[in-house]
């Protein structure tokens, strides 16, 4: 059998990228999540394209707008609608008009250099061109792995990010939240309740529905189209009151819906938040940040924040290690506690869990 599975569980094979075994082959890691029908679906098609380039050179005369085409065509059945949508968004509108009919294998790191002065020059922030420099590099990456090109034109640190402040983390504050939701309409109390309580996506929310919830085992199924994952929260008490106080559907029935019956969307949901926010740089995704920035005051293991945040890498979930300056000196204190022979219980501060556990997130 072609494909196999590693270590992390996702779907490995090789193949020819040339379709001669003179040529050089290529391994693809599919993403985390792939069933096994998707695997092999996506392996047949890479050995048919393999197939149809028998004996023929690698396409290093490809200009950026084919590659793009083709990025963006081998990439859709990997990507959620709403990434594949800003990174052809990217590419088309802002790449291609300045690169898109440049050799591939002629880009230099001067060219990046040169787009990234343009950018700035219009006024956009540096953090906003770092990723579409990113978007760039993931491009010829790819280009790699199929075989399309010999070799990445941009070499490694050949392009310098610019230097850019650490995003901003903005979340509600104890006395925020209350008068917040005491405030925003009553409909959309629960999904909003349930955003804190779960720290999921509203979109994920608005998704929801009552086969995924399991009230008597206390669980709670997520799908996260962004990542193309599945992750399994615990339903803590103050959730579990808001999930049974809602009109129970059939499985395929949307959990959280509105007054009129109709499900909720994001953005009527975003409709609702703006109405009531306490601040103007509050946005529905900051009901996520509080969830985590309060999990992280308290004390919580930032691996812990990561599993219900639904991160797929630790390094997403460090801006929040600064909120739990405690955890630091509790860490460093163990040191001298072994050299003494034992290990003391981490400490916490004392107020840290209280309204965690007035909102259900922490035991009282």
């Amino acid at each position: 059998m072609p494909l196999k599975q590693d270590a992390r569980g996702r779907w490995v094979f090789r193949y020819y990228a040339d379709g001669v075994r003179t040529g050089r082959r290529v391994q693809v890691t599919l993403p985390p999540g792939t069933t096994h029908a998707e695997a092999l679906t996506e392996y047949h098609k890479r050995m048919a394209g393999a197939a149809a380039r028998r004996g023929k050179p690698s396409l290093v005369r490809l200009t950026l707008e084919q590659a793009v085409d083709e990025f963006l065509r081998e990439r859709k059945p990997h990507l959620s609608p709403v990434t594949l949508a800003r990174t052809e968004q990217i590419l088309r509108r802002e790449w291609l008009p300045r690169f898109g009919q440049k050799r591939v294998d002629a880009l230099t790191a001067a060219d990046v250099a040169r787009y990234q002065t343009e950018r700035l020059a219009d006024g956009v922030k540096a953090s906003t061109i770092n990723l579409e420099v990113y978007r760039l590099k993931n491009v010829l990456v790819r280009l790699v792995a199929w075989g399309w090109i010999e070799q990445n034109p941009l070499r490694p640190k050949a392009v310098q990010m610019l230097p850019a402040p650490e995003r901003r983390t903005d979340f509600f504050s104890p006395e925020e939240w209350k008068e917040f939701i005491g405030k925003v309409s009553a409909e959309a109390v629960p999904i909003l309740r349930a955003a804190l309580y779960t720290a999921n996506r509203i979109g994920e929310l608005c998704a929801l529905r009552w086969g995924q919830v399991d009230l008597e085992g206390r669980r709670i199924r997520v799908e996260m189209p962004k990542v193309r994952r599945t992750k399994v929260l615990m339903i803590s008490r103050a959730l579990y009151d808001v999930l049974s106080a809602l009109p129970k559907g059939t499985p395929l029935a949307h959990v959280f819906t509105r007054a009129d019956g109709s499900p909720w969307e994001p953005h009527s949901v975003g409709r609702a938040f703006r109405m009531a926010r306490p601040r103007p740089e509050l946005s529905v995704h900051s009901i996520r940040h509080t969830a985590a920035s309060w999990l992280a005051i308290a004390g919580t293991p930032l691996r812990t924040i990561a599993a219900i945040l639904g991160h797929t890498q630790l390094a997403m979930t460090f801006r929040y290690a600064h909120l739990s300056p405690e955890a630091v000196s509790d860490a460093v204190d163990v040191i001298p506690e072994m050299e003494r022979g034992g290990v003391g219980t981490p400490r916490r501060h004392p107020d840290a869990g209280k309204t965690l556990a007035a909102e259900g997130l922490l035991p009282s």
